[in-house]
């Protein structure tokens, strides 16, 4: 049977939420093994449908991320979660929906993807994926080259000191 997993941030509720649903509704439908992971929110009775973040590491990631410029390196615990159910189910297939968004270390799952040959499409609603740290581009133009010496990197990027875009800009090229 195939196997196909949706990580998202929430299920159910909000734009992605229901987008999660649905589509775990539609894999159902077709015949999937459908799992969803997910990273905050009620926890769910179905089995397949797994909320994976611990709430103090939620927090931990936060105030970490604001320190350090390092948003979306911690979390370690939910990815080492996500990592043991996506082997142990023995998923073919992965749909990333928003994987910001404090619950998981985003590089580490990644590369895990990517070492591993899983099929893996990123539907995001947003421009995360192919900026440095930003949601949405606005006005600026730098990632259609190269984000870096982002005017946004102490508010919307959300480090208190620290300017990674250029960083998270090129990890992003290189996994991708």
């Amino acid at each position: 049977m195939k196997k196909v997993a949706i990580i998202n941030t929430v299920f159910k509720y909000g734009s992605t939420g229901d987008l999660a649903k649905q589509l775990y509704e539609y894999g159902k439908g077709k015949g999937y093994e459908a799992w969803v992971l997910y990273g905050r929110g009620k926890k769910e009775l179905d089995n397949h449908v797994v909320r994976v973040d611990l709430v103090i590491e939620v927090y931990l990631h936060k105030i970490l991320g604001l320190l350090t410029g390092y948003r979306g390196f911690f979390s370690n615990h939910a990815t080492n979660k996500v990592i043991k159910i996506l082997r142990d189910k023995k998923i073919d297939k992965v749909i990333l929906l928003n994987i910001h968004g404090y619950y998981l270390n985003e590089f580490k799952l990644l590369n895990y993807l990517k070492r591993q040959g899983i099929k893996t499409v990123y539907v995001t609603p947003d421009e995360y994926a192919g900026m440095g740290r930003c949601y949405y581009s606005l006005s600026c133009e730098k990632y259609k080259t190269e984000c870096k010496e982002c005017s946004r990197a102490k508010g919307l990027t959300e480090s208190l000191f620290f300017d990674r875009s250029n960083e998270f800009f090129c990890r992003k090229k290189e996994i991708t």
